[in-house]
């Protein structure tokens, strides 16, 4: 083969690669995907306040099961059994939701953290009462019996951490961070319409226990979201000073 033919091969053979290595070369940059907008605050608290007037229904049933004088440990597992359905569906619903902005992306995470957290210790109450509905031999009742208050403790634990944090940043999530000319922020992101909604629903699900002197924090939650919605912040839809 002659110089010339061998140099024509030799091209003829690099040719398709360089077609390649150019077409991976030219090919665009793969566009990074805006986030999803955020849920509506008024979605948002809407979806707060239908789990924590859930939950005081749930509570309620378990309390009214206890004066009818049903074996204890079946109404200990009934009870954690609903908690832990509700629990799961509260965290699907939860998971639905967005909030991009750096003071309350973490809102939604913590919630859906704590749901998870109480369905472990429900489902181990459960399974410590289910040991004494059949006794075996070989099993430490003493510490199974022991192990109880502490799970209601954590619960409890929880649930104060879902009052202190998550029920204050669903209030603040609902106060629009525009200041008057005064520089105070008095208006709320939801419409008079919405906020009588919210209330309603409160009042709905919790009735006259929203006045008790002794609350659990589920109950302190909606008594503080609450008065938020009655309170003397302007609505969306109101004129700014």
């Amino acid at each position: 083969m002659g110089l010339w033919a061998g140099s024509l091969l030799a091209l003829l053979l690099v040719m398709p690669l360089v077609g390649q290595t150019a077409t991976k070369k030219a090919k665009p940059p793969a566009v990074k995907k805006a986030p999803l907008p955020d849920t509506p605050p008024f979605e948002l608290a809407s979806e707060w306040v239908r789990e924590l007037t859930a939950f005081r229904g749930i509570l309620a049933k378990y309390l009214e099961e206890k004066k009818e004088g049903n074996e204890p440990m079946m109404d200990t597992i009934r009870h954690g059994s609903r908690m832990k359905l509700e629990l799961q569906l509260s965290i699907n619903m939860l998971k639905g939701m967005r909030l991009n902005s750096e003071q309350f992306k973490v809102l939604l995470p913590f919630v859906i953290g704590s749901y998870q957290g109480k369905i472990a210790l429900h489902q181990e109450v459960n399974e410590i009462s289910g040991k004494f509905i059949v006794p075996k031999d070989g099993v430490d009742y003493g510490k199974l019996a022991a192990r109880m208050p502490e799970i209601t403790a954590a619960l409890e634990d929880i649930d104060k951490g879902l009052f202190d944090q998550a029920n204050m940043m669903f209030c603040m999530m609902l106060i629009d961070q525009k200041a008057n000319s005064q520089g105070h922020l008095d208006h709320l992101l939801i419409t008079k319409a919405e906020r009588k909604t919210l209330v309603d629903r409160i009042d709905s699900g919790f009735g006259d226990s929203l006045n008790d002197k002794v609350k659990n924090y589920n109950a302190s939650s909606a008594v503080v979201l609450r008065g938020l919605l009655v309170g003397a912040h302007k609505s969306a839809e109101d004129p700014w000073d």
